[in-house]
């Protein structure tokens, strides 16, 4: 499976909206997909990190080591959440946004007409910060904040394998144009 292929999933994949990550705490769980998640059904006193890229992945293979490759993903948004509750329902509340370039590794397998990626550390680089919160924060502060919110959400986003389905152009009955 090379790069070029690779990247072509991971644009149809993006088209899909499915690159739009969502991590909520306490529960801990990971949604693929632009879908809102409700406050209410996570609970109060609840964190959401949601990733929205604004294109769409691109892997490079590093080394030769033919399964290690790099995603990166460019001007990047994350918005940092709290729920709260408003008018008698738990609803959301953005407290940071940020604009972020991201690189993870990745390794890569091609299984049962999947691809299959696993997730390392990434490297963020942030480029702008916007706090949305009624408390007055300092950038500083702001960094400080998401580096603790990706200590807590990266343990649960590292452990999870993303699969992307691939048409299996060998089959009978696939036709082209």
């Amino acid at each position: 499976v090379n790069a070029n292929l690779i990247n072509q999933a991971l644009a149809a994949t993006y088209d899909s909206g499915m690159t739009h990550i969502t991590l909520t705490a306490p529960d801990n769980e990971v949604y693929l997909g632009s879908n809102p998640i409700e406050a209410a059904n996570v609970g109060s006193n609840a964190f959401k990190v949601e990733l929205i890229p604004s294109s769409p992945g691109v892997v490079k293979f590093t080394g030769t080591d033919v399964n290690r490759a790099t995603i990166t993903f460019l001007n990047a948004q994350m918005q940092i959440s709290n729920s709260r509750f408003v008018e008698g329902t738990e609803q959301w509340n953005t407290l940071f946004i940020v604009n972020t370039d991201i690189t993870a590794g990745v390794d890569i397998v091609a299984e049962s007409g999947q691809l299959k990626l696993k997730l390392f550390a990434p490297d963020l680089v942030i480029n702008r910060l916007e706090n949305r919160s009624s408390i007055p924060a300092s950038d500083k502060f702001i960094k400080k904040f998401v580096d603790l919110a990706l200590k807590y959400v990266l343990p649960v986003l590292l452990n999870q394998t993303i699969d992307i389905s691939m048409p299996d152009i060998a089959s009978d009955g696939y036709r082209f144009g």
